[in-house]
């Protein structure tokens, strides 16, 4: 019941999560053919978890980038 209750109060969100999940499987596909092999599904979620909420169009600018780590990031900076 929560469920429907909520795709009736936002009838676009099941949409909106379908696109996002389309696009990251296409953002994924892309990281394959271009880091060959060096792609590793770390180095991919890092890429997803570093950038923080940004447009995935963004992302797909990222992927010729050298890769990321977490431990590159300022963590200090992460907090709440």
């Amino acid at each position: 019941r929560a469920v429907v209750r909520t795709l009736l109060a936002r009838p676009t969100s099941g949409l909106s999560g379908l696109v996002g999940k389309v696009r990251i499987e296409q953002l994924r596909r892309e990281a394959h053919r271009r880091w060959r092999d060096g792609y590793s599904d770390r180095r991919f979620y890092t890429l997803l978890m570093v950038n923080g909420p940004v447009p995935l169009a963004y992302l797909f600018e990222r992927l010729d980038e050298p890769p990321a780590y977490i431990s590159d990031v300022d963590t200090a900076n992460l907090r709440a």
